[in-house]
C-alpha cells in the first residue's frame, strides 16, 4: 500500500539530486583532463600509452600476435626502428601539446598587453622599488591633461613606502590624490609570483564633485533645518520683527568670504512685492563678517522689465551662465542695471518668489545645482511664512496699541491735562530708557506703555481730578488710590504686564516715603523710576490750578535742586542722570508737542 511519503520509484524530489551528482562528477572529470593536458609531460604520457595499448589490442584481435614479443623482436633486429616505434607515440603528443600551450600563452600575453592600452583607466607596472617601467595610454592622457612632469607625480606622495607594506594578492586602496582640480583613486596590489606591483588609478573627479555637493548640500540642510528649528522655538510675538529676521536669514546665505565650507552666493537681491505689483528692495551682502543691506531702492516692474528675478514665480530657477547658450557679457543682460553695478559680473543664480517675497542670490565658483536650489526655495518659503505672520502680528500689535491710546486718554478725559501728555511721557520715558542702555524689547514697550501710568484715574471722580483749590484729606485719600486702580484695570495680561508695573509703582520715591507701597530703591522697578521723571517734568511744564506753566529751565532747576514740593532724593540718580543728559532732547520733544497742538487748534 502506497502512503504518502513512502514511494519508491525516483520522483519529482530525486531527480534535482541525480543532476546535481552528474553534474559534480562531470566537473571533476573535466578538471582532470584540464590539469592533463595543461602539462606536455603527462599528456603525452598518457596519450603515448594509450596508443600502444590500442596497437596491442589490434594486433591481438587480427593476428592473434603478441605486441609486447614483436617489439622485443624488433629491438634484437633493429634497435633503432624498435626505439622510435615505441617513442613516437608519445614524442608526437608531447610536441603538439607543447607547441599548443606555447602558442596559447603567447596569445594571452598579446591579449593581456592590448587590454591596458585600451583599458580607459590608468593601468601602471612598478618595479620593486617603485619605479614605473609600464604606463598605458590613459596613464599618458592624464599625464598631458594634468600637465605633470612624470608618471611618479600622478601617484600618491607616499606610494614608495606604502607599497612596502602591501601584503601579496591583497589589493590596497583605494588611495586618492589630487592634481587640480582632478581627483584620482588608486588601487595598488602585488602577485607572489611577480617581482613588480601593478597600479590602476581612476578619474573619480565628477564623483568627488557629486560627493561634495551633496555633503554640502547636507550640511546647507542641516544649518537650514537648525536655523528654522531656532526661528520658531525663539519666536515670540511682542518681540518678533521681520527686519531682523531677514538680516539672520542672510547672514545664513550670505558668503563670508573665507571660501571654506558650504557653497554660499555672494549677492542677495531681496524684494517685496507691493499692491501695484511692482517689486521692491535691497542688494545685502557680508562686509567684515556683518551682512549689510545696501541704501539704493530698487525698483522692478514684472510687466516691463523680464530680469532675472521675475522668473521664480512658479518654482525655483536656477541658471549657469555655461549653459545659457550665450556668452557672459551677454549674459549681463538679463540683469536689471542696478543689480549688475552693485553685484559686479554675474556668473550664476538662483531665483524664487514666494507669495510677495521674492529672492535673488548671486553665486561665483563651481555650479549651482538643485541642492543650492531647494535651500533657497526652503529659505523662500519659510521666510514668506514668518512675513505674513509678521503682518498679522503687525496688525494685531497696531490694533493693541489704537486701544491702549484709546484707554489711556479716557483717563485723561476729566483732567486737566490735555491728550498730549501722555504722548509726551511715552517720548521721554523711551528716551531715557535708551539712554540707560536698556533692553530693545523693554525700550519698546515703554514707548507704548508709559502713557497708561495714569489710567486708574478713571475711577477717581471727576470733582476731585478737576477741583481748582487744594485737595480735602479724603479727596487726597482717594486721589493716592489711582495707581493701585490702574494696576487692577491693566490686569495681568502679558502684553500689558509692564503698563500695569509701571501704574502701580510711578509715585513711590527712591528714598522712600512715595505711595502706595512704600518702596524704596531698587525695590522700584526701572519703569516706574523712568516714568517718574518723565510725568514730574511735564506736570511742572503744564500750567494747572494752582501754579503757572514752567519754562525748560526752571521745570530742570526744581528736579535736580528741589523746591518746597519735589526733592531731588525722591528720583533714582542714575535715571536722573540721564535725563539730565538729554535735557536738551526732552525740551525739544515738550516744544514739538506744542506746535501740533496748535496746529490741531487752527483747524
Amino acid at each position: 500500500m502506497d502512503t504518502p511519503g513512502n514511494d519508491q520509484t525516483p520522483g519529482k524530489g530525486q531527480e534535482p539530486q541525480m543532476a546535481e551528482g552528474q553534474a559534480r562528477e562531470g566537473s571533476v572529470t573535466w578538471k582532470i583532463i584540464e590539469y592533463v593536458f595543461d602539462k606536455p609531460f603527462l599528456a603525452a604520457s598518457a596519450v603515448g600509452f594509450g596508443i600502444h595499448i590500442l596497437l596491442a589490442v589490434n594486433e591481438f584481435i587480427t593476428i592473434r600476435g603478441n605486441y609486447i614479443t614483436d617489439l622485443g623482436q624488433d629491438f634484437v633486429t633493429n634497435y633503432i626502428y624498435a626505439t622510435f616505434k615505441i617513442l613516437i607515440p608519445f614524442l608526437i603528443p608531447f610536441a603538439i601539446t607543447s607547441i599548443g600551450k606555447m602558442i596559447t600563452t603567447r596569445s594571452n600575453k598579446t591579449s593581456l598587453t592590448y587590454f591596458p592600452e585600451a583599458n580607459p583607466d590608468i593601468v601602471m607596472k612598478l618595479s620593486h622599488s617603485g619605479e614605473p617601467i609600464y604606463i598605458n595610454r590613459s596613464a599618458k592622457g592624464m599625464m598631458e591633461c594634468t600637465g605633470v612632469s612624470g608618471p611618479e607625480a600622478l601617484l600618491p606622495e607616499n606610494y614608495r613606502e606604502m607599497i612596502q607594506d602591501i601584503v601579496p594578492g591583497t589589493p590596497h586602496g583605494p588611495i586618492r590624490k589630487t592634481i587640480g582640480q582632478t581627483e584620482l583613486a588608486y588601487t595598488f596590489n602585488c602577485f607572489p609570483d611577480e617581482l613588480a606591483y601593478f597600479v590602476s588609478g581612476r578619474d573619480i573627479t565628477q564623483k568627488a564633485r557629486l560627493e561634495d555637493a551633496l555633503a554640502h548640500a547636507h550640511e546647507n540642510f542641516t544649518n537650514m533645518v537648525d536655523f528654522l528649528d531656532e526661528k520658531l522655538d525663539t519666536f515670540e510675538e511682542e518681540t518678533f520683527r521681520f527686519d531682523a529676521h531677514t538680516m539672520e536669514m542672510m547672514d545664513h546665505l550670505l558668503d563670508d568670504g573665507t571660501g571654506s565650507g558650504p557653497h554660499r552666493a555672494t549677492h542677495i537681491f531681496m524684494a517685496e512685492r507691493d499692491s501695484a505689483g511692482s517689486l521692491k528692495g535691497h542688494i545685502y551682502k557680508k562686509e567684515a563678517g556683518r551682512v549689510v543691506g545696501l541704501p539704493e531702492l530698487i525698483e522692478i516692474d514684472p510687466s516691463q522689465d523680464r530680469v532675472a528675478i521675475t522668473l521664480g514665480e512658479k518654482d525655483v530657477v536656477l541658471s549657469n551662465w555655461e549653459d545659457s547658450g550665450s556668452t557672459l557679457e551677454e549674459y549681463q543682460r538679463g540683469f536689471h542695471h542696478m543689480v549688475r553695478q552693485r553685484v559686479g559680473t554675474i556668473e550664476r543664480f538662483i531665483t524664487y518668489r514666494s507669495g510677495d517675497v521674492a529672492i535673488l542670490a548671486f553665486f561665483k565658483g563651481r555650479r549651482v545645482d538643485d541642492f543650492d536650489a531647494r535651500e533657497l526655495k526652503g529659505l523662500s518659503v519659510f521666510s514668506n511664512s514668518l512675513k505674513r505672520i509678521s503682518d498679522k502680528v503687525e496688525e494685531t500689535r497696531n490694533a493693541f496699541r489704537y486701544t491702549v491710546d484709546a484707554l489711556a486718554r479716557a483717563a485723561e478725559a476729566n483732567d486737566e491735562d490735555t491728550g498730549e501728555h501722555i504722548v509726551r511721557v511715552n517720548d521721554y520715558s523711551h528716551a531715557i530708557a535708551e539712554v540707560l542702555g536698556l533692553e530693545q524689547s523693554f525700550i519698546d514697550n515703554m514707548h507704548y506703555s508709559a502713557q497708561m501710568h495714569d489710567v486708574g484715574k478713571v475711577h477717581v471722580h471727576p470733582d476731585i481730578l478737576r477741583k481748582k483749590g487744594p485737595l480735602t484729606g479724603p479727596e487726597r485719600k482717594e486721589m493716592m488710590m489711582h495707581p493701585e486702580y490702574g494696576a487692577r484695570i491693566l490686569g495681568e495680561s502679558p502684553r500689558l504686564a509692564l503698563a500695569a508695573e509701571i501704574a502701580l509703582t510711578h509715585h513711590e520715591n527712591f528714598t522712600g516715603g512715595g505711595y502706595p507701597g512704600d518702596l524704596k530703591g531698587n525695590g522700584i522697578p526701572i519703569s516706574g523710576r523712568i516714568v517718574k521723571v518723565a510725568d514730574i517734568y511735564d506736570a511742572l511744564r503744564q500750567a494747572r490750578s494752582y501754579k503757572p506753566a514752567f519754562s525748560h529751565e526752571r521745570a530742570m532747576e526744581i528736579i535736580t535742586r528741589g523746591d518746597h514740593i519735589t526733592n531731588p532724593s525722591d528720583f533714582d540718580p542714575e535715571v536722573l542722570a540721564a535725563f539730565v543728559s538729554i535735557e536738551r532732547e526732552i525740551s525739544r520733544i515738550y516744544d514739538d508737542s506744542l506746535l501740533r497742538e496748535k496746529s490741531w487748534t487752527a483747524k
